[in-house]
């Protein structure tokens, strides 16, 4: 489009403004004639009356998500030197990315969450429930230690710029980490939304924001971007040990410590392993192949992960006889 119309800012979001809602309603249309159609009935506010609190509380608790996620670059825009702020957005740019991979395990376990809960089937839920989260363990963890371990490389062939490079890899090995942490709650979210619970996660995030954005001006004065990133990792990595066991105690009466451990620790151990041999074995790599070796490092750390993974390995195993049969 840029290309075709005068290249300005303005033509850029007009541009994604109209695309957005084309796409919201190329898919309502869809899901319309996907549910059968039929006369549209207008607003049905009555039916929105059962489940009001339920979304007013996704809805803060989504709200008060976003805020943990962009406090930061909110803040740091006002305290740092730009040069030090573009190394900061440039990193985070990168760590975000690792947010997205698990966006669609959530979006595909919690219907089948809620449809356990409702049906009352609490052997069947809590099997899925420890499998989506080893899910989640070999897909988010994997990739964020190997943007962690190859940061300096990662930044070095986006920007070409070594200088760059060398000082935004440490707020990147920072930040991927503690998107690494994030990305661990999205079960427990799951687990809690499909029970019609937002009161713990709501409160759970208020105490992660109350601890953030104060510290962000306190720390970024004197540590920097580095020490904004560490801070960052920290509120994370406090609310990744601490919200599911909270979530597990509140719906089964137990922390159920030992089956969270045994649902991660085993297939992290794998991909950092692997992914720490891996960096050990490319640091004498030529500029040629650091990209090979950063795809090589990913894609072998999940390959590790899964074997390690009791519940992914035995679906996997269960599938491979069902197709050789």
């Amino acid at each position: 489009v840029l290309w075709i119309l005068p290249p300005r800012l303005e033509t850029y979001f007009l541009w994604h403004a109209g695309a957005s809602c084309l796409h919201a309603g190329v898919l309502a249309t869809m899901l319309w004639r996907g549910l059968g159609g039929g006369a549209w009935q207008g607003p049905q506010l009555a039916a929105l009356r059962g489940i009001l609190r339920f979304s007013g509380g996704v809805w803060a608790v989504s709200l008060l998500g976003a805020v943990l996620l962009q406090a930061d670059k909110l803040i740091l825009g006002r305290l740092l030197p730009l040069a030090t702020l573009g190394q900061y957005m440039l990193a985070a740019m990168f760590a975000l990315v690792i947010a997205r991979a698990s966006s669609p395990i959530f979006s595909s376990f919690f219907p089948r969450l809620s449809a356990l809960v409702a049906r009352g089937n609490r052997a069947e839920l809590w099997e899925v429930y420890h499998f989506g989260v080893q899910a989640v363990a070999v897909i988010v963890l994997p990739i964020a230690f190997t943007v962690a371990l190859f940061a300096h490389e990662i930044l070095l062939i986006w920007t070409r710029d070594a200088a760059l490079a060398g000082e935004a890899a440490v707020i990147l090995r920072l930040l991927s980490l503690g998107v690494g942490c994030s990305g661990l709650l999205v079960l427990p979210y799951a687990l809690l939304f499909a029970h019609g619970g937002t009161r713990l996660a709501f409160f759970c995030n208020l105490a992660a924001v109350a601890l953030l954005v104060p510290g962000l001006v306190i720390i970024a004065d004197g540590y920097g971007a580095v020490g904004a990133a560490a801070l960052w990792l920290a509120v994370n990595a406090a609310l990744a040990a601490s919200f599911p066991l909270l979530c597990h105690h509140k719906l089964a009466g137990s922390l159920m410590l030992g089956g969270w451990l045994r649902d991660l620790l085993p297939p992290a151990l794998a991909a950092l392993l692997t992914a720490g041999l891996l960096r050990w074995a490319a640091s004498g790599a030529g500029p040629g192949w650091q990209a090979a070796a950063i795809v090589a490092c990913a894609a072998l750390s999940i390959g590790a992960a899964v074997l390690a993974a009791a519940h992914l390995r035995g679906w996997l195993l269960l599938r491979l006889r069902g197709g050789l049969a």
